[in-house]
């Protein structure tokens, strides 16, 4: 159990300074009243370990985020808005995505991309994006291209993700250009539905 795992070397490994902090953090009166041969003690100071262990890169993180947004502003804001401003939108608008892509599609399936853009989910905006270029959020460092490519009706759309360019085979029924699209967002790592 946590006792003997405490008691053996391996805490020593596991736990960052465990064996440094057991060195310097002297026993409570509690703790030496308890039979229990310095577990309890052990403990406390494992998990105070764990609590601190991350001290010096929060620092770090506290530092570089109030020298972009002074403290006075982060305190104001809630988690969810300062993660949003600082990460950017986890669900982007079918508007938000439009302005970030430069759509060289046939009138007829641009309209598709369109209509589609408005039905998604925000989640499957953003897997949208992701297959395309790789980033879930928006901002974007350079606009996604949106082209059609000559490939069989049966292809599903394909993306380079390093150029932000997502070809579209030239599908006539806005059924097919949807179900073929959304198929290939839902599973960008699976190379051979493609």
């Amino acid at each position: 159990g946590p006792c003997e795992f405490l008691l053996s070397d391996i805490a020593d490994d596991v736990i960052p300074h465990f064996g440094e902090r057991l060195m310097n953090v002297e026993m409570t009166d509690e703790e030496r009243k308890l039979e229990d041969h310095g577990a309890s003690h052990r403990k406390r100071v494992a998990e105070e370990s764990l609590v601190h262990s991350m001290d010096p890169q929060l620092s770090a993180i506290r530092k570089g985020l109030w020298s972009v947004l002074p403290k006075r502003i982060v305190r104001c804001m809630r988690w969810d808005d300062l993660e949003r401003a600082v990460c950017g939108d986890p669900n982007p608008s079918a508007a938000q995505l439009r302005d970030n892509m430069t759509i060289q599609l046939s009138a007829t399936r641009e309209n598709f991309l369109i209509r589609l853009l408005e039905e998604l989910s925000g989640e499957q905006r953003s897997q949208l994006l992701c297959f395309t270029c790789g980033q879930k959020r928006l901002p974007i460092a350079k606009k996604l291209k949106i082209m059609e490519n000559a490939e069989s009706l049966e292809h599903l759309p394909r993306a380079q993700s390093c150029l932000g360019l997502l070809t579209v085979p030239q599908y006539n029924l806005y059924e097919v250009f949807r179900d073929k699209l959304i198929a290939a967002i839902a599973h960008p790592l699976e190379m051979e539905l493609a």
